[in-house]
């Protein structure tokens, strides 16, 4: 069955979106970091030991969204990632404290995921 163009582009630009999105969120921790450093007198080892939970985290359960997207779909799985990083965010803005900022970071890491591996699929598939 041949892909429309209509579809090759709207998987395209629904792949573009949602890489934008995720990688601007993901080096919003840039921004925060300095932040983080100064309201919880934290050292440069914790903040890259933050950066890294947020890394890790994302990285360690690509695979795992990749086999989720199989028994939901990808495009609820791509909405549910992008909402759960941004969640995470919020969620950092609102801790009162490093652990608070670290569950919210691995919160958000979770999300941001899915997004690599479905959106990369997503334009293999298509083109």
């Amino acid at each position: 069955m041949a892909i429309s163009d209509h579809a090759r582009i709207r998987a395209l630009r629904s792949a573009c979106i949602a890489h934008a999105v995720h990688d601007g969120m993901t080096d919003l921790i840039y921004v925060l970091l300095p932040i983080w450093q100064a309201q919880f007198a934290i050292s440069y080892a914790m903040a890259g030991l933050m950066r890294g939970l947020y890394s890790g985290v994302m990285a360690g359960l690509q695979i795992k969204a990749s086999q989720l997207s199989k028994r939901f779909g990808r495009r609820a799985m791509l909405v549910t990632g992008t909402a759960l990083a941004e969640i995470g965010y919020l969620l950092a803005g609102q801790a009162g404290g490093i652990v608070g900022v670290c569950a919210a970071l691995a919160f958000s890491g979770m999300g941001a995921s899915i997004q690599h591996p479905l959106a990369s699929s997503l334009v293999a598939d298509t083109h």
